[in-house]
């Protein structure tokens, strides 16, 4: 249920809460309103006013004797309830609800909250807010937000829960010349969420860049579909405000302590292929390069400046970016050497010195930008006694247009280098104040370039509820149980089809003893129970035992702690030892939000210590689990590292998918852990298993 065009091309317009005095939100918002060019009518609601701004006004929506197609909400809170019946009577569907003092001020305003919910489903309404600006539409044109200025069009469309956020930006943007296409302002969302507009840009011929501030998600798979559907043809830029490590405190597994809120969005974020930024610096910046530049061939770039300490600065920023420097032909090489002074660099990054005018610089260009090898070019100017700033301007600008490859600026100053930036903007060439931010916007058209061609959609898989598994949770359930304990969880990976290691329950220490002779030197004893999750903090496992004595030994201990923490003795488990292979680890986590959050990286024991981890989210495809494998800094490991064999990386990706499935199948496992998973060149073992239910 869509129905949004109302609150960017209405027909006629109420504003209930209009107002003669200017001090007045309901003043503000109306002459906005009016000021924005508004073609429609526009139906000013006060009960003790006859005319505002030279409008008719009216005591009630009722009362106006035409259909309305929005209404713009700005009177106190309490008199909102009865305000919005009155809209559901007379028919109206779209309303932004300006006023604060909702679910933002505590148990008060969330009750106050839940019945606006009540009379929206009542009238079937589509409500934006409460606690917004408002809505803008340059195209409409149409401001219903008390923004103090209406902003220049562009080919910018932005979308932010905050509405001081929306203030600031465009406040930012007329001070820089950027414009928009639609502006909105959510505020605290009990209807109208990002989920919804992200199709409205998506057809919007218009927008080109969708920029993104929000602070909370609450449909999270179905954000990930619609962002990913809007990424796949307009590029997301969005600002994720609140991600903390909070949400690990509660959490049990080494999964649940290291896949974070902040983790489990910049997966989200990855799959649904938006770029990420931290700060609104950021968010102009990429913007600027998205919304004018063309997307490069690939990751090869040069170069050129006209000082040698910015060029190595700019080297450097390329090491952490998407972007590698070109490699120029002879051609390439030659004819640079030919045009250019002695003292001059004539590999990439290209160093024309600091004497270099504006011939020298366009005579570089050309050599540089005819060279196949070069997909883009990073131009770095700092003002010196013989610089022609506004000629070199003119010049990148011209070259620009000959040559269609992406450029991006960094002309490093002040008031001195002020026109040439001018020329520079006016010709749709971006221009970065220090060449490190140059590089990261130029980057990020890379990293969205090669999104678009990895792009999958989603399919959800198969999830057929295993009868094994759900029998081993239910009864886990029947008991009051979180913690599955060792056999239980062996019966679930084994399930999976995943190998696990060789073990067996025993009661006695004589039949310790037989099996780990049967087994083959060295075992592992450990405790069964569903009591302890994390069993080596006390003294509950004990590794690496070669010999019947060290069994013997072992048993004894076990047994002399679990009475010690007073744990239901029902056995400890003997487990046959993986001899060789790399250690990994696979785990799952059921995020609030997003669902099932998958990590992988290096296991054992280095997993919290070292942190080489990546994640992702359910359903993981093939391709992105190839990847999560690719992207740990241990993939070397993985793949044969001095003279060792490589580990069978079809069976750990194929781990992957089958935990991703299982989360998805059964929604009751809050947290899981195979931490080590014994990869080598044939197999993967699972040596241990924890499984946490809601």
């Amino acid at each position: 249920m869509r129905n949004l065009e109302s609150f960017f091309t209405p027909k006629s317009v109420a504003v209930v809460g209009a107002s003669r005095d200017l001090n007045k939100l309901g003043s503000q918002i109306l002459k906005n309103l009016i000021r924005s060019g508004f073609q429609g009518k526009i139906y000013p609601i006060n009960p003790k006013a006859s005319k505002i701004e030279n409008l008719k006004s009216f005591p009630s929506v009722l009362a106006v004797p035409k259909a309305i197609d929005l209404a713009v909400i700005v009177v106190p809170a309490k008199i909102v309830p009865f305000v919005l019946e009155e809209i559901g009577q007379k028919g109206i569907k779209s309303v932004i609800v300006i006023t604060a003092g909702f679910g933002e001020i505590g148990k008060q305003g969330e009750k106050a909250q839940e019945d606006l919910k009540k009379i929206l489903e009542k009238y079937k309404l589509r409500i934006v807010g409460p606690n917004c600006l408002g809505t803008i539409d340059t195209r409409t044109p149409l401001n219903t937000s008390f923004a103090s200025n209406f902003p220049l069009k562009s080919n910018l469309a932005v979308v932010s829960q905050s509405g001081a956020m929306c203030a600031a930006i465009l406040d930012w943007a007329l001070k820089n010349n950027v414009g928009f296409s639609k502006f909105i302002s959510l505020g605290n969302k009990i209807d109208v969420d990002e989920v919804d507009l992200f199709p409205i840009f998506l057809e919007d011929k218009n927008t080109k860049v969708v920029l993104g501030y929000f602070e909370g998600i609450n449909r999270g798979l179905e954000f990930i579909k619609e962002a990913q559907k809007l990424t796949f043809k307009k590029p997301l830029i969005a600002i994720k405000a609140g991600a903390s490590k909070a949400g690990a405190k509660a959490a049990s597994s080494h999964t649940g302590a290291l896949a974070t809120d902040n983790e489990a969005l910049d997966a989200a974020f990855r799959k649904a292929g938006i770029i990420r930024v931290s700060s609104i610096e950021e968010l102009f910046d990429f913007s600027e390069a998205f919304s004018s530049l063309s997307f490069p061939k690939d990751e090869y770039t040069a170069v050129l400046a006209n000082a040698g300490g910015p060029a190595v600065l700019t080297t450097d920023a390329l090491s952490f970016s998407f972007l590698k420097l070109a490699q120029f032909s002879k051609k390439t090489k030659d004819l640079l050497r030919k045009n250019l002074p002695e003292e001059a660099s004539v590999l990439n990054p290209v160093d024309i010195v600091g004497d270099a005018p504006a011939e020298r610089y366009k005579k570089a260009l050309e050599i540089i930008l005819k060279d196949k090898s070069v997909s883009s070019l990073i131009v770095l100017l700092t003002p010196q006694t013989s610089t022609e700033i506004e000629k070199t301007a003119l010049a990148i600008s011209k070259a620009g247009k000959i040559f269609k490859k992406p450029i991006v600026c960094s002309f490093i100053g002040g008031e001195e280098v002020e026109k040439g930036v001018k020329i520079l903007e006016q010709n749709g060439i971006p221009n970065f104040e220090f060449p490190e931010r140059a590089v990261k916007a130029l980057s990020e058209l890379v990293f969205y370039k090669n999104f678009k061609r990895s792009f999958q959609k989603i399919k959800n898989p198969k999830t057929l509820r295993d009868k094994k598994i759900e029998k081993v949770i239910s009864k886990a359930r029947k008991e009051n149980r979180k913690i599955l304990n060792d056999l239980e969880t062996k019966k679930i990976i084994e399930t999976l089809k995943i190998k696990t290691a060789g073990s067996k329950l025993v009661q006695t220490e004589n039949e310790a003893v037989r099996i780990a002779k049967k087994f083959g030197f060295p075992v592992v004893l450990k405790i069964l129970s569903s009591e302890i999750l994390h069993k080596t903090e006390f003294g509950l496992v004990r590794i690496g035992l070669k010999n019947q004595e060290n069994v013997r030994e072992a048993f004894r201990e076990i047994l002399k702690n679990s009475k010690k923490h007073k744990l239901k003795f029902k056995g400890i488990v003997v487990y046959k030892s993986a001899k060789e292979g790399t250690e990994v680890i696979i785990g799952a986590k059921k995020d609030p939000v997003f669902g099932p959050v998958l990590m992988f990286g290096l296991g054992g024991i280095y997993v919290e210590l070292l942190k080489d981890i990546v994640f992702g989210i359910a359903p993981i495809s093939k391709k992105e689990a190839d990847q999560m494998i690719k992207d740990i800094k241990g993939y070397r490991l993985l793949v044969g590292f001095r003279g060792q064999k490589p580990v069978n990386l079809k069976k750990v990706k194929d781990a992957i998918l089958k935990i991703s499935t299982l989360m998805l199948a059964f929604p009751e496992i809050k947290e899981l852990d195979i931490n080590p998973l014994k990869a080598d060149s044939e197999n993967v073992v699972a040596l241990d298993t924890k499984i946490v239910l809601e």
